[in-house]
């Protein structure tokens, strides 16, 4: 028996009214099997035309890491990190230690102070499929190579404690390079 409140087998199975601007979007549920019917031996015909609202958004643009750089394709394999790209999307000083992507602020504006030492050490021995990992803790844009490959490993530690205590002056802030 069909319940009195079922919807139409061909209708609008809903509408959502909002009162501002934002984004949406509606997909089935194919754990649970898609669009299920009252009528479980009518196969459903599903248009999630348009479903979007009020249009997809863009796509974010990756392309401030040069594809000619020799760490172009780590910068792929761990998710087009914005923080590895030139200024305005990067700091421009990650390669030189800056993980956090900001000076330690007033009295002293150490770009490469506490605040990146810490990602360095959250990080510490983390691999690119690592869904934790914070890809700007990856300062030298390489893995640790073979048998472990870390992407925060012994380099990233020596260019920060290289540059440790340097301000924007002192460093050359053109990342990537």
């Amino acid at each position: 028996m069909i319940p009195p409140n079922a919807p139409p087998n061909n209708s609008t199975l809903c509408k959502i009214k909002v009162s501002e601007a934002c984004t949406g979007v509606i997909i089935q549920n194919t754990t649970r099997g898609g669009i299920v019917l009252t009528d479980p031996s009518i196969v459903p015909t599903v248009d999630l035309t348009g479903s979007w609202w009020p249009a997809p958004p863009p796509p974010i643009p990756h392309d401030c890491f040069p594809t000619n750089n020799s760490a172009f394709s780590d910068w792929v394999a761990v998710g087009k990190p914005e923080c590895w790209c030139a200024h305005p999307r990067g700091s421009g000083y990650q390669c030189d230690g800056d993980a956090d992507g900001k000076s330690s602020g007033l009295p002293f504006s150490y770009r490469v102070f506490i605040g990146d030492l810490a990602l360095i050490v959250e990080n510490w021995k983390k691999k690119v499929d690592d869904p934790m990992l914070n890809p700007c803790a990856d300062i030298d844009h390489k893995d640790s190579g073979f048998p472990f490959n870390y992407r925060v490993f012994i380099n990233d530690l020596a260019i920060l404690v290289n540059n440790w205590k340097k301000k924007d002056n002192q460093l050359p802030g053109d990342c990537p390079r």
